[in-house]
Protein backbone atom coordinates (compact mmCIF):
# COMPACT_ATOMS: atom_id res chain seq x y z
CA UNK A 1 0.00 0.00 0.00
CA UNK A 2 2.81 2.40 0.83
CA UNK A 3 4.37 2.08 -2.64
CA UNK A 4 0.97 2.64 -4.25
CA UNK A 5 0.51 5.84 -2.24
CA UNK A 6 3.98 7.06 -3.20
CA UNK A 7 3.16 6.69 -6.89
CA UNK A 8 -0.16 8.47 -6.44
CA UNK A 9 1.54 11.22 -4.43
CA UNK A 10 4.10 11.79 -7.19
CA UNK A 11 1.31 12.00 -9.78
CA UNK A 12 -0.91 14.43 -7.87
CA UNK A 13 2.08 16.38 -6.56
CA UNK A 14 3.43 16.83 -10.09
CA UNK A 15 0.29 18.61 -11.21
CA UNK A 16 0.12 20.77 -8.08
CA UNK A 17 3.79 21.67 -8.59
CA UNK A 18 3.22 22.89 -12.16
CA UNK A 19 0.15 24.90 -11.15
CA UNK A 20 1.94 26.36 -8.12
CA UNK A 21 4.90 27.35 -10.30
CA UNK A 22 2.51 29.25 -12.57
CA UNK A 23 1.19 31.22 -9.58
CA UNK A 24 4.71 31.90 -8.34
CA UNK A 25 6.25 33.22 -11.57
CA UNK A 26 3.22 35.44 -12.19
CA UNK A 27 3.27 36.90 -8.69
CA UNK A 28 7.01 37.50 -8.52
CA UNK A 29 7.11 39.38 -11.84
CA UNK A 30 3.78 41.22 -11.72
CA UNK A 31 2.75 41.17 -8.01
CA UNK A 32 -0.62 39.87 -9.21
CA UNK A 33 -2.46 36.89 -7.75
CA UNK A 34 -3.94 35.45 -10.92
CA UNK A 35 -6.98 33.48 -9.78
CA UNK A 36 -7.87 32.76 -13.40
CA UNK A 37 -4.86 30.43 -13.56
CA UNK A 38 -6.96 27.40 -12.63
CA UNK A 39 -9.27 28.08 -15.58
CA UNK A 40 -6.24 28.00 -17.87
CA UNK A 41 -5.57 24.51 -16.52
CA UNK A 42 -9.17 23.61 -17.32
CA UNK A 43 -8.77 24.94 -20.87
CA UNK A 44 -5.67 22.78 -21.29
CA UNK A 45 -7.70 19.72 -20.29
CA UNK A 46 -10.69 20.48 -22.53
CA UNK A 47 -8.57 21.44 -25.53
CA UNK A 48 -6.69 18.19 -24.99
CA UNK A 49 -9.95 16.28 -25.30
CA UNK A 50 -10.75 18.15 -28.51
CA UNK A 51 -7.37 17.84 -30.21
CA UNK A 52 -6.15 14.46 -28.99
CA UNK A 53 -9.29 12.45 -28.19
CA UNK A 54 -11.74 13.83 -30.78
CA UNK A 55 -9.55 15.01 -33.66
CA UNK A 56 -6.91 12.38 -32.80
CA UNK A 57 -3.92 14.57 -33.55
CA UNK A 58 -0.50 13.22 -32.53
CA UNK A 59 0.17 13.75 -28.82
CA UNK A 60 3.07 16.18 -29.23
CA UNK A 61 1.24 18.15 -31.94
CA UNK A 62 -1.83 18.42 -29.70
CA UNK A 63 0.34 19.55 -26.76
CA UNK A 64 2.06 22.21 -28.87
CA UNK A 65 -1.26 23.58 -30.13
CA UNK A 66 -2.72 23.65 -26.63
CA UNK A 67 0.31 25.48 -25.23
CA UNK A 68 0.11 28.11 -27.97
CA UNK A 69 -3.64 28.63 -27.60
CA UNK A 70 -3.70 28.86 -23.80
CA UNK A 71 -0.61 31.10 -23.74
CA UNK A 72 -2.30 33.36 -26.29
CA UNK A 73 -5.45 33.56 -24.15
CA UNK A 74 -3.34 34.38 -21.09
CA UNK A 75 -1.47 37.13 -22.98
CA UNK A 76 -4.73 38.60 -24.29
CA UNK A 77 -6.06 38.60 -20.73
CA UNK A 78 -3.01 40.56 -19.59
CA UNK A 79 -3.21 43.02 -22.51
CA UNK A 80 -6.96 43.60 -22.48
CA UNK A 81 -7.74 43.38 -18.75
CA UNK A 82 -4.78 43.57 -16.40
CA UNK A 83 -2.62 46.07 -18.29
CA UNK A 84 -5.34 48.76 -18.62
CA UNK A 85 -6.11 48.50 -14.90
CA UNK A 86 -2.44 48.75 -13.92
CA UNK A 87 -1.75 51.62 -16.34
CA UNK A 88 -4.57 53.60 -14.73
CA UNK A 89 -3.15 53.06 -11.26
CA UNK A 90 -5.65 50.42 -10.20
CA UNK A 91 -5.21 48.97 -6.73
CA UNK A 92 -4.32 45.36 -6.01
CA UNK A 93 -7.88 44.47 -5.08
CA UNK A 94 -9.04 45.69 -8.52
CA UNK A 95 -6.62 43.27 -10.17
CA UNK A 96 -7.66 40.37 -7.94
CA UNK A 97 -11.35 40.97 -8.66
CA UNK A 98 -10.60 41.14 -12.39
CA UNK A 99 -8.85 37.74 -12.29
CA UNK A 100 -11.80 36.24 -10.41
CA UNK A 101 -14.21 37.73 -12.95
CA UNK A 102 -12.11 36.30 -15.76
CA UNK A 103 -12.16 32.90 -14.07
CA UNK A 104 -15.96 32.84 -13.99
CA UNK A 105 -16.16 34.14 -17.57
CA UNK A 106 -13.81 31.44 -18.88
CA UNK A 107 -15.61 28.72 -16.91
CA UNK A 108 -19.00 29.75 -18.28
CA UNK A 109 -17.65 30.07 -21.82
CA UNK A 110 -16.17 26.57 -21.52
CA UNK A 111 -19.53 25.27 -20.30
CA UNK A 112 -21.22 26.71 -23.39
CA UNK A 113 -18.62 25.21 -25.72
CA UNK A 114 -18.07 21.79 -24.15
CA UNK A 115 -21.15 21.29 -21.96
CA UNK A 116 -21.46 20.34 -18.30
CA UNK A 117 -20.64 16.62 -18.47
CA UNK A 118 -17.30 14.92 -17.95
CA UNK A 119 -15.47 14.35 -21.23
CA UNK A 120 -13.28 11.32 -21.81
CA UNK A 121 -9.61 12.21 -22.23
CA UNK A 122 -7.85 9.45 -24.15
CA UNK A 123 -4.58 8.33 -22.52
CA UNK A 124 -1.78 8.03 -25.10
CA UNK A 125 -0.48 4.74 -23.69
CA UNK A 126 -3.75 3.09 -22.64
CA UNK A 127 -5.13 2.26 -19.20
CA UNK A 128 -3.58 -1.18 -18.71
CA UNK A 129 -2.12 -1.18 -15.16
CA UNK A 130 1.60 -1.70 -14.75
CA UNK A 131 2.95 -3.59 -11.73
CA UNK A 132 6.15 -2.12 -10.29
CA UNK A 133 7.64 -2.59 -6.79
CA UNK A 134 4.34 -3.83 -5.41
CA UNK A 135 2.29 -0.98 -6.86
CA UNK A 136 -0.17 -0.94 -9.75
CA UNK A 137 -0.55 2.22 -11.73
CA UNK A 138 -1.50 3.38 -15.20
CA UNK A 139 1.11 4.58 -17.73
CA UNK A 140 -0.32 8.11 -17.56
CA UNK A 141 1.15 8.44 -14.07
CA UNK A 142 4.61 7.94 -15.54
CA UNK A 143 3.85 10.44 -18.29
CA UNK A 144 2.53 13.07 -15.86
CA UNK A 145 5.67 12.84 -13.74
CA UNK A 146 8.00 12.86 -16.77
CA UNK A 147 6.26 15.84 -18.39
CA UNK A 148 6.33 17.74 -15.10
CA UNK A 149 10.06 17.16 -14.59
CA UNK A 150 10.75 18.14 -18.22
CA UNK A 151 8.87 21.42 -17.96
CA UNK A 152 10.26 22.23 -14.53
CA UNK A 153 13.77 21.80 -15.96
CA UNK A 154 12.86 23.86 -19.04
CA UNK A 155 11.55 26.66 -16.81
CA UNK A 156 14.72 26.56 -14.67
CA UNK A 157 16.89 26.65 -17.81
CA UNK A 158 14.91 29.61 -19.18
CA UNK A 159 15.27 31.66 -16.01
CA UNK A 160 18.88 30.77 -15.27
CA UNK A 161 20.56 30.39 -18.68
CA UNK A 162 18.81 32.72 -21.14
CA UNK A 163 19.01 36.49 -21.49
CA UNK A 164 15.23 36.84 -21.55
CA UNK A 165 14.94 34.69 -18.44
CA UNK A 166 17.43 36.92 -16.65
CA UNK A 167 15.34 39.95 -17.59
CA UNK A 168 12.32 38.20 -16.06
CA UNK A 169 14.31 37.68 -12.86
CA UNK A 170 15.45 41.31 -12.85
CA UNK A 171 11.86 42.53 -13.09
CA UNK A 172 10.87 40.15 -10.27
CA UNK A 173 13.65 41.51 -8.03
CA UNK A 174 13.22 45.25 -8.72
CA UNK A 175 10.88 46.52 -11.41
CA UNK A 176 12.14 50.13 -11.30
CA UNK A 177 15.81 49.14 -11.49
CA UNK A 178 15.07 46.76 -14.36
CA UNK A 179 13.41 49.56 -16.36
CA UNK A 180 16.50 51.75 -15.81
CA UNK A 181 18.57 48.91 -17.36
CA UNK A 182 16.50 49.21 -20.57
CA UNK A 183 14.40 46.13 -19.82
CA UNK A 184 10.90 46.41 -21.26
CA UNK A 185 8.95 45.76 -18.06
CA UNK A 186 5.56 45.79 -19.77
CA UNK A 187 6.65 43.14 -22.26
CA UNK A 188 8.13 40.99 -19.50
CA UNK A 189 4.86 41.13 -17.56
CA UNK A 190 2.92 40.16 -20.68
CA UNK A 191 5.23 37.24 -21.46
CA UNK A 192 5.12 36.11 -17.84
CA UNK A 193 1.37 35.57 -18.18
CA UNK A 194 2.06 33.66 -21.39
CA UNK A 195 4.59 31.41 -19.66
CA UNK A 196 2.17 30.70 -16.82
CA UNK A 197 -0.43 29.85 -19.48
CA UNK A 198 1.97 27.31 -20.99
CA UNK A 199 2.47 25.64 -17.61
CA UNK A 200 -1.30 25.60 -17.01
CA UNK A 201 -1.96 24.07 -20.43
CA UNK A 202 0.60 21.32 -19.89
CA UNK A 203 -0.69 20.44 -16.44
CA UNK A 204 -4.32 20.26 -17.60
CA UNK A 205 -3.50 18.22 -20.71
CA UNK A 206 -1.27 15.77 -18.85
CA UNK A 207 -3.64 15.26 -15.91
CA UNK A 208 -6.97 15.02 -17.78
CA UNK A 209 -6.71 11.30 -18.72
CA UNK A 210 -6.57 10.47 -15.01
CA UNK A 211 -9.61 12.48 -13.93
CA UNK A 212 -11.34 13.26 -17.26
CA UNK A 213 -12.21 16.87 -18.06
CA UNK A 214 -15.11 19.27 -17.56
CA UNK A 215 -15.73 23.00 -17.38
CA UNK A 216 -15.63 23.06 -13.56
CA UNK A 217 -12.24 21.53 -12.68
CA UNK A 218 -10.39 24.84 -12.93
CA UNK A 219 -11.34 26.42 -9.63
CA UNK A 220 -10.57 23.37 -7.41
CA UNK A 221 -7.22 22.79 -9.13
CA UNK A 222 -6.40 26.50 -8.97
CA UNK A 223 -7.13 26.61 -5.24
CA UNK A 224 -4.93 23.55 -4.63
CA UNK A 225 -2.11 25.02 -6.73
CA UNK A 226 -2.35 28.33 -4.89
CA UNK A 227 -2.31 26.53 -1.55
CA UNK A 228 0.78 24.60 -2.64
CA UNK A 229 2.52 27.85 -3.62
CA UNK A 230 1.70 29.35 -0.21
CA UNK A 231 3.01 26.28 1.61
CA UNK A 232 6.35 26.33 -0.21
CA UNK A 233 6.61 30.11 -0.57
CA UNK A 234 4.79 32.17 -3.19
CA UNK A 235 7.88 34.26 -3.93
CA UNK A 236 10.09 31.22 -4.54
CA UNK A 237 9.73 29.11 -7.68
CA UNK A 238 11.58 26.19 -6.12
CA UNK A 239 9.59 26.54 -2.92
CA UNK A 240 6.30 26.52 -4.84
CA UNK A 241 7.31 23.33 -6.66
CA UNK A 242 8.30 21.68 -3.39
CA UNK A 243 5.00 22.83 -1.86
CA UNK A 244 3.13 21.16 -4.72
CA UNK A 245 4.77 17.81 -4.08
CA UNK A 246 4.31 18.15 -0.32
CA UNK A 247 0.60 18.89 -0.73
CA UNK A 248 0.17 16.00 -3.16
CA UNK A 249 1.82 13.51 -0.81
CA UNK A 250 -0.08 14.87 2.19
CA UNK A 251 -3.44 14.48 0.45
CA UNK A 252 -2.72 10.98 -0.82
CA UNK A 253 -1.43 9.67 2.50
CA UNK A 254 -4.37 11.23 4.36
CA UNK A 255 -6.72 9.46 1.94
CA UNK A 256 -4.87 6.18 2.33
CA UNK A 257 -4.43 6.07 6.10
CA UNK A 258 -7.27 8.24 7.40
CA UNK A 259 -10.15 8.91 4.97
CA UNK A 260 -10.55 10.48 1.55
CA UNK A 261 -13.43 12.50 2.98
CA UNK A 262 -11.05 14.43 5.22
CA UNK A 263 -8.16 14.98 2.81
CA UNK A 264 -9.19 18.50 1.79
CA UNK A 265 -9.93 19.60 5.35
CA UNK A 266 -6.63 18.20 6.60
CA UNK A 267 -4.71 19.71 3.69
CA UNK A 268 -6.03 23.20 4.38
CA UNK A 269 -5.51 22.73 8.11
CA UNK A 270 -1.88 22.01 7.30
CA UNK A 271 -1.79 25.15 5.13
CA UNK A 272 -3.13 27.27 7.99
CA UNK A 273 -0.55 25.75 10.35
CA UNK A 274 2.27 26.55 7.93
CA UNK A 275 1.05 30.12 7.47
CA UNK A 276 0.77 30.54 11.25
CA UNK A 277 4.27 29.23 11.95
CA UNK A 278 6.04 30.53 8.83
CA UNK A 279 3.91 33.05 6.90
CA UNK A 280 6.40 33.43 4.04
CA UNK A 281 6.32 29.69 3.30
CA UNK A 282 8.45 26.73 4.29
CA UNK A 283 11.25 27.48 1.83
CA UNK A 284 11.38 31.28 2.11
CA UNK A 285 12.95 33.17 4.98
CA UNK A 286 11.10 35.89 6.85
CA UNK A 287 13.00 38.43 4.72
CA UNK A 288 11.58 36.92 1.51
CA UNK A 289 14.77 35.08 0.54
CA UNK A 290 14.60 31.53 -0.81
CA UNK A 291 16.17 29.01 1.52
Amino acid sequence: MFNQLVVSGLTIGSIYALIALGFSITFTSTKILNFAHGEMVMLGALLGVTFFSVLQLPYLVAMALIMVLVATIAILFERLVLHPIMSRGGHTHNLIISTLAAAFFISNAAELLWGKDDLYARPPFGNEPIAFLGANFIPQSFLVFAVTILFLFATWFFYEKTMMGRSFRAVAINREAASLMSINVKRVMMLTLGLSGVLAAVSGFAFSPITNANAFIGMPLGVKGFAAALIGGLTSSRGSVAGGFLLGFFEVFCSGYISSGYKDALAFTALLLVLFLKPAGLFVSSRGISE
